[in-house]
């Protein structure tokens, strides 16, 4: 079959001079086949990415919902106290609360200064052209 197209087409070639186009040489050489082929292999394709895409999505779901619970379970138990003595002074929180805070703000915090320029001028090479007259000034 494919043999008896590729003849038909190679006679259509030589006896015409130039290769034959229209409906009818569609119709001789199985166009509509090999059209529609084609198509279906490309949407196959796109099928199967669309298919493999969601499968993804839904594994991950899976694992997201599975440590999730798992995280709220660790959570659970670690909302059980591990100190069952007797509770802290209210003195003892208060003095630990004092020297933590003092801490992050000696040691963690940013310095809360600035430096400024007050007097003197910036040297840079961009400033060097208004002196030599290459740059225009603009007018005030």
């Amino acid at each position: 079959m494919i043999t008896d197209s590729l003849k038909t087409a190679a006679d259509t070639l030589n006896a015409a001079g130039q290769p034959a186009y229209g409906l009818t040489n569609l119709i001789n050489n199985h166009g509509h086949t090999i059209a529609l082929s084609g198509i279906l292999i490309v949407f196959l394709g796109l099928i199967l990415i669309a298919l493999t895409i969601s499968l993804f999505n839904f594994f991950s779901s899976q694992v997201q919902k599975r440590e999730q619970k798992e995280k709220s379970r660790q959570e659970e138990e670690a909302k059980t106290p591990a100190f069952r003595g007797d509770e802290i002074p209210t003195d003892h929180l208060i003095a630990i609360t004092a020297a933590v805070e003092l801490y992050r703000r000696l040691h963690l915090d940013p310095i809360r200064t600035k430096v400024t320029f007050d007097r003197g001028e910036i040297h840079t090479p961009w400033k060097t052209g208004y002196k030599f007259g290459q740059r225009i000034a603009p007018r005030k």
